[in-house]
């Protein structure tokens, strides 16, 4: 029996001796946390969305299903911790996998807030030949693969264009407006960055976000940089994944 103190007992008389109401039957969740403290084989450790990169991060061990209750063509996919796109969320708890975010792995950054769809692009596109501080801006939304981008289960967000290229901030500076550039990976801080409430949040630089360059609050369209910025919730900072 699962008490309301979050204790296993062995069975209702048990619990009630204690002290305790009975939540349901069966055992309590063990809780575990990323990298740190373990599940049982059989089992994952179920942590929030977004959070599997986060080592530390406490959840509770969870049986992983036998069977997927996945329905095709009416399930939203999901991206997995370990960078698989499954059909849906049942699918990901099935292989023992937490939910990086919603919809596929790679995936375009769209501004939720704009007038018309635009979404985070490489510089030049095809022909910026992924060098090494591409600048990176927003434009109409067009399916290439330079709006293209796969969230890594270690923070990073990769592009599809450039393999082994990230959004990485220039001198990893936690100032207002410093730049968001395309970078090789190298393992640093400043690459890593977690959703939250629709925004885009630097692990690097608490309470600092990718946002669209709008001098004054004005909407510069297509070609406006992207930098970073300080958490506002401002319709510049808020994207959405598809």
């Amino acid at each position: 029996m699962c008490g309301c103190d979050d204790k296993t007992y062995q069975n209702r008389c048990l619990a009630q001796k204690a002290g305790v109401n009975v939540m349901y039957e069966g055992s309590c969740p063990e809780p575990c946390a990323i990298g740190k403290i373990p599940c049982k084989r059989g089992q994952y450790c179920k942590v929030w969305d977004g959070m599997c990169a986060t080592t530390g991060a406490e959840g509770t061990c969870e049986d992983t299903p036998d069977f997927s209750a996945c329905v095709d063509g009416e399930d939203r996919p999901v991206c997995g911790c370990d960078g698989e796109t499954y059909l849906c969320r049942s699918e990901a708890e099935r292989a023992g996998a937490n939910v990086l975010h919603e919809g596929a792995c790679e995936t375009a950054i769209v501004n939720s807030g704009s007038p018309t769809a635009r979404a985070i692009d490489i510089f030049g596109g095809a022909n910026a030949g992924c060098a090494a501080t591409t600048n990176v801006d927003v434009y109409n939304q067009n399916g290439q693969d330079w709006q293209q981008w796969k969230f890594n289960a270690d923070g990073t967000i990769e592009s599809v264009q450039c393999p082994g290229n990230v959004l990485n901030i220039e001198y990893g500076s936690c100032t207002d407006g410093a730049n968001i550039s395309l970078y090789p990976k190298e393992g640093v801080a400043w690459e890593q960055w977690f959703l939250e409430s629709g925004m885009i949040v630097s692990k690097h630089c608490p309470s600092m976000v990718i946002e669209i360059d709008a001098p004054g609050g004005v909407d510069q369209g297509n070609g406006a940089n992207v930098k970073l910025g300080a958490m506002s919730g401002g319709w510049n900072q808020m994207w959405k994944l598809q």
